[in-house]
This record gives structure tokens, C-alpha cells and sequence, in this order.
């Protein structure tokens, strides 16, 4: 079972930390080749967290956080907003995770 959780705390899990130094799971997201830190990650949590027109979920599986997916920021003119998601678990790629997270993500907004 999958399902999406809003993020409502900077918490941040050395887990997490761990798959965004992973050069393969970042490939194609704009922190690739940026310097991750527990400090920088919980700011860039916290300044979602007080956005209008961003959010972030943290994507479950099996109960367990295997990733996260934003949207924003929304542009409420033109109906239009950027996605983006990492599924850090390599296990745990190629299972339709992202394509259900993209879907309600998308619902959501």
C-alpha cells in the first residue's frame, strides 16, 4: 500500500540524508551535486512548510518513507505546477511507486 503524507515537521532521518548524497538517486532533481547536510535539508523543509504554493509529502510504502514528492510553486493563473520526487530505496524503484505518488500529488493540487 502506498500512500502520500504532507510533511508538518522539519524532522529529518540520517535515512533520508543518506539518499540525497546518493548521486544516483538525485540524478535528475535540482539538489544533484549540491552539498546536503541535516541543516540544509531541514531548512529547505521549513521554508515549504510556510509557502503558499509549494508542497511536500513524504511518500510511505509497507509503512516505511521510501521517498518524497513536491509540487510547486503553483502558478494559480496559469493552472500549472513542477513535480518532483525521489524514491531513495533503490529495492524499491521500477514498482509504480512514483507513478502513484505522481497521480494523487497531482489530484492534490
Amino acid at each position: 500500500m502506498i500512500k502520500l503524507k504532507k510533511y508538518y515537521s522539519t524532522r529529518v532521518s540520517q535515512k533520508y540524508i543518506k539518499w540525497l548524497k546518493d548521486s544516483e538517486v538525485t540524478k535528475f532533481t535540482e539538489i544533484k551535486n549540491q552539498n546536503i547536510s541535516i541543516l540544509s535539508v531541514k531548512k529547505f523543509i521549513k521554508k515549504i512548510l510556510y509557502s503558499n504554493n509549494n508542497f511536500l509529502f513524504r511518500i510511505i510504502y509497507k509503512n516505511q518513507h521510501v521517498g518524497n514528492i513536491k509540487i510547486g510553486p503553483v502558478d494559480t493563473k496559469k493552472n500549472i505546477a513542477p513535480i518532483g520526487y525521489i524514491i531513495g530505496p533503490k529495492k524499491h524503484w521500477n514498482k509504480g511507486i512514483a507513478t502513484y505518488a505522481i497521480k494523487h500529488v497531482t489530484l492534490h493540487a
